[in-house]
């Protein structure tokens, strides 16, 4: 299983470019991951790909960190097709984008530019990846 990140919009913010790249390279040691940055709103080509398909939408299923690590679990043991996780840019998905993938997931409640979410979703994986080698991160 390979893990995509699918993110709307270019990253401007220094901060932010430098987090998600540190995440990111975290990441990598756990898991195959790609990210891809696209500039369209609703990537329709991309989920319609053969695989699992998730998408942050505010609506989605909550879940503590726990519950995500757990999510991520399964995954890992049972998915043998490609996960793609699909952050939005700032107009989000359209109902027709969101409606193509299998499972919505909300970051919080509350709301987060398109940057932070992208680098808050990329935190809680690795801390998901943490928490299922049992390491010492999550606490």
């Amino acid at each position: 299983m390979k893990v995509h990140i699918v993110a709307v919009g270019k990253l401007k913010n220094g901060y932010v470019v430098e987090g998600v790249k540190d995440y990111y390279e975290r990441i990598k040691h756990y898991i195959p991951i790609t990210m891809v940055e696209t500039k369209q709103e609703n990537p329709f080509n991309l989920i319609t790909k053969e695989g699992f398909h998730i998408v942050l939408d505010a609506q989605g299923k909550l879940m503590t960190s726990e519950e995500f690590a757990s999510f991520i679990g399964d995954l890992l043991t049972t998915q043998s097709n490609d996960v793609y996780f699909y952050i939005g840019g700032p107009e989000g998905f359209s109902e027709a984008f969101k409606d193509n993938a299998q499972m919505r997931i909300s970051l919080s409640l509350m709301t987060f530019p398109h940057e932070l979410a992208r680098l808050f979703f990329l935190e809680q994986l690795y801390r998901a990846l943490t928490i299922i080698k049992g390491e010492k991160y999550h606490k």
